[in-house]
C-alpha cells in the first residue's frame, strides 16, 4: 500500500496543485505567493515542493468588514 499515510500526518503537507485547490486559486498564484514570501514552501527533492497546511492557514489574513 503505497498510498497509506499515518493518520497524524495525513494531509499535513500539500503540493502546489493541492494548495491551489484548497485555496480556490491557480497554481500560478500559489507559485507567485511563494516567490513573494507570502507562503513558505519546502523542497523535498529536485522537483518536489510541499507546503504545510497549518502555515497556509496562518498566511490567510482576514479582510475587515466592508474592506474587500
Amino acid at each position: 500500500m503505497k498510498d497509506a499515510k499515518p493518520p497524524a500526518l495525513a494531509g499535513t503537507y500539500l503540493s502546489i496543485g493541492e494548495t491551489a485547490a484548497y485555496l480556490g486559486i491557480t497554481t500560478r498564484t500559489v507559485s507567485q505567493m511563494i516567490a513573494d514570501g507570502r507562503l513558505v514552501a519546502y523542497r523535498c527533492g529536485p522537483r518536489v515542493i510541499r507546503l504545510r497546511r497549518d502555515e497556509i492557514d496562518a498566511a490567510m489574513v482576514p479582510v475587515p468588514a466592508g474592506g474587500a
